[in-house]
């Protein structure tokens, strides 16, 4: 998606959308992934019921504070809700953020509403990103021992590290460039493509370069030998 947005950059809002309505979705299909490692969702509360659980999992790991809780049906639950909201919150204001960058009409003040808009939505997609990927964690913290033979851990680091960063780096790398284009003037509008597209645009390659470092590493991972049933 991103390497469509590089080649048709006007096409970048859109592919965007899809592109993070994807990462949000593919979070659920981990979910599934660790919840059939356990043998289904019946097996897994069986097996992890009365477990302790921290709940400084990343991406809080810090708060050493914070309380052990005992695995029961409720915090299954919640954690599984920490990880739908973010598809529910990509798919409804992600919409939104499509339709205002898709808003071209100088009868509005298109620019005033995505420039406030758009800052707000991604502070808020991070934060939710970050809660999914907390509620994720605690599933995954607390069935460690029971997931180790698979050789998940590797999985899930690398699938949540590229992930966060490729998010965060987004929202700061296109604030920082706009910051500094605007603050000294810098001239982006030769060519045929508007200076917020072009900026955009670098973005998505340095994504598309950690991609391309990163792909041995995932092959590496996810080798099927890991996997029920394979040797």
């Amino acid at each position: 998606m991103y390497f469509s947005g590089m080649i048709v950059p006007k096409a970048m809002s859109k592919v965007t959308y899809i592109a993070e309505t994807y990462e949000s979705v593919s979070l659920l299909f981990f979910l599934r992934l660790l919840l059939t490692y356990l043998g289904g969702k019946k097996e897994t509360r069986e097996k992890l019921t009365n477990t302790q659980v921290k709940l400084n999992s990343p991406p809080i790991c810090c708060l050493t504070f914070l309380p052990k809780v005992t695995f029961s049906k409720h915090f299954l639950l919640v954690n599984e809700i920490f990880i739908a909201q973010l598809v529910v919150f990509q798919l409804v204001f992600g919409y939104i953020d499509l339709l205002i960058g898709l808003d071209e009409s100088h009868s509005h003040p298109t620019d005033l509403i995505e420039h406030e808009y758009s800052q707000v939505y991604h502070i808020l997609m991070i934060f939710s990103l970050l809660l999914a990927v907390y509620g994720l964690g605690g599933i995954y913290h607390t069935a460690e021992e029971h997931l180790k033979h698979y050789k998940i851990y590797r999985k899930f680091i690398l699938y949540k590290a590229f992930v966060t960063v490729v998010k965060l780096e987004e929202f700061l790398l296109s604030y920082v460039i706009t910051y500094l284009v605007k603050r000294y003037g810098i001239n982006l509008t030769h060519g045929a493509f508007r200076p917020d597209l072009r900026v955009h645009m670098w973005c998505y390659f340095i994504i598309e370069v950690e991609a391309v470092i990163t792909f041995p590493f995932l092959i590496r991972a996810y080798s099927t030998a890991d996997y029920p049933g394979r040797g």
